[in-house]
This record gives structure tokens, sequence and C-alpha cells, in this order.
């Protein structure tokens, strides 16, 4: 089962697909709003599930909540505020192998980073999804894993 919230501010437009994977076997979200905040929860997806996430909006916070299952590339960037994110460190392997998730960081900065994310040994991110938040003068936060 695949669980989506979103909350919509202003004028959000969404193009997302939560019945069931592509052809391909993935999800691709896109969420796009002007000088209002942006708020994206993908809460639950299997293990292996590929996720391409595009979130962005100016002018006020963006968050995105990816699932514990998330495995791939995660980019977050803001012009005049924090980018962050929070780590569910302590989640247990949706594939339910006893594996350990694993953080790479490649950028991080004050206002932006980039990190990816896997679950036992390291493969390579081209084959997983994407996460990409952006925002002008607000926060940027992602949270990996559910609440």
């Amino acid at each position: 089962m695949y669980l989506c919230k979103w909350t919509r501010s202003k004028s959000c437009q969404t193009n997302h697909r939560v019945s069931g994977p592509d052809s391909e076997g993935g999800f691709n979200i896109q969420a796009t709003t002007r000088n209002g905040a942006l708020k994206a929860g993908i809460y639950q997806a299997p293990a292996g599930t590929h996720i391409t996430f595009n979130g962005e909006t100016t002018n006020a916070d963006a968050q995105v909540i990816l699932p514990p299952a998330f495995e791939g590339t995660i980019r977050a960037s803001t012009t005049n505020s924090v980018a962050s994110l929070n780590d569910k460190e302590y989640v247990d392997d949706p594939a339910k192998q006893g594996r350990k998730r694993d953080l790479s960081r490649t950028l991080v900065t004050l206002k932006a980073f980039v990190l990816t994310a896997w679950w036992g040994e390291a493969k390579d991110p081209k084959e997983h999804g994407e996460s990409i938040l952006t925002t002008t003068n607000g926060l940027a936060t992602v949270i990996l894993g559910s609440l």
C-alpha cells in the first residue's frame, strides 16, 4: 500500500501516482507552488520501490517526508534560510533482512546538502530514486523515515 499526503497552499500543482507503480516499478512525484509553503509526505513504500520526487516553492518553507524504504540521492537547497535533514536513525529494515541504512554525504552547507541513502551494501544511486527539494526564502526540510 502506498500512502501520500499533500498539504496545499495557494496554487499548489501536483502530478503524482499513488495507486500503483509505473511501468518501471516506481513513482514520479512533482509538486510546485509559488509564495506558499509546500509539504509533501510519502509515508510508506515497499522495499526496492523507485521514488523520484521533485518539490519546489518560493518565499516559503518546503518539506518532504520520504519513506523508510527510500534509496537514492537526496538534494535540498534554499537561498536565504537553512536546509536540514531529519534522519529517523533507528528504522527497521523495510525488507526485513536485518540490513542497516547508510548515508553518504557529498555536500553539506547551511543552505544545501546532497547525500545518498541505501540499505545494506552500497549501490549505484542511478539505479535508485531521487528527491530534490528547493525553495527560496524559507526552510528546506527533508525527513527520512516516517514520523
